[in-house]
């Protein structure tokens, strides 16, 4: 399609022509046959077939953490016998912005690289591409717009606080009940046998064995403690603030992180999302505010 400085010529080029016929200035109509047949050329080169040019897109990583450095590399070869013309490339990056980048001719066999940085400031799934190639003519009258590579992915999770997922000699409410739990031996496996203290669970008392012994046994079990770990997320916006929301995807990444690092069945709820299995981990960033 003609740029600004085409249809400008093509303008030009109908007013020499009118001009020279009406008036008989055979100078001017000169003028505009050879404006004409300028653009005329401007509209085959930039129309001719463009050299098969194979373009590679690699993202380093693929998964990231919201503020963590990120960037897209690409290789653009030429797989043809011809010389590939001047390109000015365009990689759309999310949904606002983009990498620019000016292609030189390349010969026949030969590629070259570029990168560009990600940015890693909001957590979900960030489209790279596809990307786009604007082939001109010399004088810049005509310019033709072809798609050289697909779209890519990069997944920003949100950020995970490290947590230390609490055991039985943790303080706070959970470490609390596991303690009480331990103490109560409510653990379901067969461990060993001792003999009766004050403050065991009577119905842990092997009377069998106790008969035999003369004296109260008890049987110990293994401790189960925490094997099943389920996160509730409230994914009603109206009840945050601004970041509040942000932050409880945060809270919840940083527990489901926490518990799947310890090998702890993990499952995450919310309204009209429920995620288990051991990919649970990345997915608090697909959560919609």
């Amino acid at each position: 399609m003609p740029t600004r400085h085409g249809w400008a010529m093509v303008v030009a080029a109908a007013a020499a022509l009118v001009t020279g016929r009406v008036f008989g200035l055979m100078e001017l109509f000169v003028v505009g046959v050879a404006l004409v047949t300028a653009f005329a050329l401007a509209v085959f080169v930039v129309n001719r077939p463009l050299p098969r040019v194979e373009v590679r897109r690699v993202a380093r990583p693929t998964t990231v953490s919201v503020g963590e450095p990120a960037r897209v590399d690409l290789q653009v070869a030429n797989r043809s016998q011809a010389r590939t013309p001047r390109l000015k490339l365009w990689e759309p990056v999310g949904d606002k912005g983009g990498a620019p980048m000016q292609l030189a001719p390349l010969g026949p066999g030969e590629a070259v690289s570029a990168a560009y940085r990600v940015p890693t400031t909001r957590r979900g799934v960030l489209r790279t591409g596809p990307l786009r190639a604007e082939r001109t003519d010399p004088l810049g009258l005509c310019k033709r717009v072809v798609w050289l590579a697909g779209a890519g992915e990069v997944l920003v999770v949100p950020e995970r606080v490290p947590l230390a997922f609490p055991g039985t000699g943790s303080s706070g409410r959970l470490g609390q009940h596991l303690r009480m739990k331990a103490f109560g031996q409510s653990g379901s496996e067969f461990h060993s046998q001792r003999e009766y203290t004050p403050g065991d669970d009577l119905r842990r008392i092997n009377w069998k064995t106790s008969a035999r012994a003369g004296t109260l046994i008890v049987r110990e079990t293994a401790l189960e403690g925490v094997q099943r770990c389920v996160v509730v997320l409230d994914t009603f916006a109206h009840g945050y603030d601004d970041d509040g929301f942000e932050r409880a995807v945060v809270a919840a990444a940083s527990v489901v992180a926490a518990a799947t690092a310890v090998g702890i069945t993990t499952r995450l709820v919310a309204p009209g999302i429920d995620l288990r299995g051991p990919d649970v981990a990345p997915q608090p960033s697909l959560i919609p505010i």
